[in-house]
């Protein structure tokens, strides 16, 4: 049992501290509501203006490389580190409670609970899993991951690197990799030529936002003025070689072809972070133009659980300003049900932000549309390609389970125990589902997700005995 919560010391606890859950800290601040903000990273900016301060005060030369889009979070961090929050780095949030609300999460190996009136959850994107066959070899990671590495330290990988799947972020880190002076020996895209007439129609809503339309088009001729190879319409990608990848399979059109690589970088877009509202039993909603789930929310981003909001793209992915909007849009509906602001200052303040928002979510339904994920995960996929990678389970596993009546996730991993590793189904969650949907021949709604339960990390028992109040100075400056 639990101990009992002490007296409220919180109006609003942020979780992540990513475009979403800055914009929402540092507006909430204004008004001087009492704010913990916790995030699991060290420093502040999540994925997409990760590590942002450092770059800027050390790495000129990879501040330049990373662009001015990058460069905006410098002005959410600095605004941040003016305001009296209480911001706390390292913190891993592990479980949500309701009635009263109560976030329990640790920091260096200790354990502390606090309880607020309102939650804000800006946990962000995950990218999504490929479980292409060789995906699980040495030398074979995510796109997205090695832009990390980019912004963290300025690494970069070595050798004969091959770039491959969808999406805006797949170009935007071949350039930025080319530009580093990586040996790119080409990009697969596996976008078709069907998936542009698709997209067409969509082109008109598309033009209100013309400065992604742009930035796409520079980044093309960018690669190719550095003569990347850009090889559209692929399929079938695999990986080969023993434990470290040498060479990367594929097809174009009906002929197969095949290059020797050091490295193979997929990319197929990302996917909401959806284990905390999962947790919480909100209510979710399946996306069919990117296969994914995303909870249900209003238009201030408050879920099916009251008095909890979602900002940025863990309620679905609408890029970086997109979710600064929403974080600031989940702050002053907070702030009017807490009663620090009336209705009228309350519509006033958000006016502007709702404009902001719909401006730039206008290209999103080209760009879902241009930029599908790829069915890597079918009845004709290979059986010995391992789905779930903490607990090594394949295609087949996931195959015989269905066969013997397993017909819902949770009836697979208790079969089979995937998704019950350390990331609790964040990374096979959606592959398996599809895979279970695909093989029953149901929906992805009729199939569902894995059932998510606390803790949502990996936690000691020396952490969770050790389990108190949170300081109400927690992190302040």
């Amino acid at each position: 049992m639990l101990p009992t919560p002490t007296p409220m010391p919180f109006d609003l606890i942020i979780i992540g501290a990513g475009p979403g859950g800055m914009a929402a800290a540092i507006t909430a601040s204004h008004y001087g509501s009492r704010i913990l903000l916790l995030d699991e990273q060290p420093t502040v900016g999540g994925q997409i203006y990760r590590n942002v301060d450092e770059t800027a005060a050390s790495r000129p030369k990879d501040m330049k490389l990373l662009g001015p889009d990058y460069e905006k979070g410098l002005g959410l961090s600095k605004e941040l580190n003016n305001k009296s929050i209480a911001h706390i780095q390292g913190a891993k949030v592990w479980n949500i409670e309701e009635n009263p609300s109560r976030v329990f999460y640790s920091v260096n190996g200790k354990t502390f609970k606090a309880q607020t009136e309102k939650i804000i959850i800006a946990t962000g994107a995950l990218e999504r899993a490929v479980p292409l066959p060789g995906w699980t070899k040495t030398g074979v990671m995510g796109a997205g991951a090695a832009q990390v590495m980019l912004k963290s330290n300025g690494m970069t990988p070595s050798g004969k690197i091959i770039i491959a799947g969808s999406g805006p972020l797949l170009l935007l880190v071949a350039d930025q990799l080319a530009r580093s002076q990586c040996d790119i020996a080409a990009v697969l895209e596996t976008t078709r030529i069907s998936d542009y007439i698709r997209a067409a129609p969509l082109i008109f809503s598309a033009l209100k936002s013309p400065k992604y339309l742009i930035k796409g088009l520079k980044l093309r001729a960018s690669l190719k003025r550095q003569g990347v190879k850009l090889i559209s319409g692929v399929s079938d990608i695999q990986a080969h070689g023993e434990q470290r990848i040498s060479a990367v399979s594929y097809k174009k059109g009906h002929k197969a072809h095949r290059l020797n690589t050091e490295m193979l970088l997929i990319h197929e877009g990302v996917v909401p972070n959806v284990q905390i509202t999962r947790l919480l039993k909100a209510n979710h909603e399946w996306y069919g133009r990117q296969d994914y789930w995303r909870p249900v929310k209003n238009k201030w981003g408050e879920i099916s659980c009251g008095g909890i909001f979602i900002a940025g793209d863990g309620g679905g992915i609408d890029g970086a300003i997109a979710a600064e909007a929403s974080g600031r849009l989940a702050a002053f509906e907070s702030l009017f049900q807490l009663n620090i602001i009336g209705r009228t200052e309350r519509d006033r303040l958000t006016k502007p932000i709702f404009k902001v928002l719909r401006k730039n979510l206008a290209i999103r339904p080209f760009l879902d549309t241009l930029f599908p994920p790829p069915r890597y995960i079918s009845k004709n996929a290979k059986k010995d390609t391992i789905i779930c990678r903490c607990s090594e389970i394949t295609v087949g596993d996931i195959k015989k389970a269905v066969n013997l009546g397993c017909r819902a996730p949770d009836q697979v991993k208790s079969y089979c125990r995937s998704g019950m590793g350390p990331c609790q189904g964040r990374i096979c969650g959606l592959a398996v589902s599809a895979l279970i949907a695909e093989e029953t021949g149901n929906s992805h709604e009729a199939t569902g997700y894995y059932n998510i339960r606390a803790p949502i990390k990996p936690l000691s028992l020396s952490e969770l005995s050790s389990l108190e109040d949170a300081p109400k100075n927690a992190g302040a400056k």
